[in-house]
């Protein structure tokens, strides 16, 4: 899923000078880690959905999103609910369902959620290469932007050539899915992906060798910040201060 196919929007947080939001939104991440109290999750989690409607950033959008992790938690839930012991929250025959996991699973369910939000804030309102180009201005690991950027280009080239090769496989297999034959077509997309991503990368390579490429993305887009800028940024981490002494008085 493209990511940042919603940043061209016109709500006030698309126009947030991007070095700004990126500062301000990571600092909610800290009350979402170092908090532990539910009621006070929830209220965080609140608050981000509430910046989400601000954005105007579509709710199917959104749920596509978040779907992710809140599916990988809810799939390792039940070992933690039924078998981390301690205090029986709620019994039903042999099954006994535990607090201290139901607790721990419900805390690890929000922190998820939130986590994601918040990364989804930033990329659903700024363009991608503005954000690495902000990251740079942080002066984050240039080799690590780069791979990064790289990523982000490419990845939805190979999802396709994927589509491609299974369509190809399923018209030759005949529908035949569950056979010796099918995991052997299976193991030869695998391979030809790969070479076709080793000669993908030599021929990037070359080409961006022989254009003088030496590391340094180039946009034209400059860095704006106004009076507004700042004082958003100023609520936000009073926010996310405000949080995490929320949780540690409740």
């Amino acid at each position: 899923m493209n990511i940042d196919r919603y940043s061209g929007g016109n709500s006030s947080v698309h126009k947030w000078d991007s070095r700004f939001k990126i500062i301000s939104f990571l600092s909610l991440v800290f009350p979402a880690v170092l908090v532990n109290g539910i009621s006070v999750l929830i209220g965080l989690l609140v608050f981000v959905f509430i910046i989400i409607l601000l954005a105007r950033l579509p709710l199917s959008f959104v749920s596509g999103i978040l779907k992710t992790p809140a599916g990988f938690v809810l799939l390792m839930s039940p070992s933690l609910i039924f078998f981390s012991g301690g205090d029986v929250f709620f019994s039903c025959g042999i099954l006994n369902i535990y607090s201290t996991g139901l607790h721990f699973v419900i805390r690890v369910f929000l922190k998820a959620i939130i986590i994601t939000s918040i990364f989804l804030l930033i990329f659903g309102t700024t363009r991608f290469y503005i954000v690495m180009k902000a990251l740079g201005f942080f002066k984050f690991p240039k080799n690590l932007l780069l791979i990064m950027q790289f990523t982000f280009r490419y990845i939805f080239l190979y999802t396709e050539d994927v589509r491609k090769l299974s369509i190809s496989a399923r018209l030759r297999s005949g529908g035949r899915k569950k056979s010796v034959m099918h995991i052997r077509t299976t193991a030869a997309m695998f391979v030809t992906l790969l070479l076709r991503s080793y000669e993908q990368s030599e021929r990037v390579y070359t080409a961006m060798k022989i254009r003088g490429f030496r590391g340094n993305f180039r946009s034209l887009d400059e860095f704006d910040f106004n009076h507004s800028d700042v004082i958003k940024s100023f609520l936000l981490v009073s926010f996310s201060f405000l949080f995490i002494l929320a949780g540690k008085i409740l």
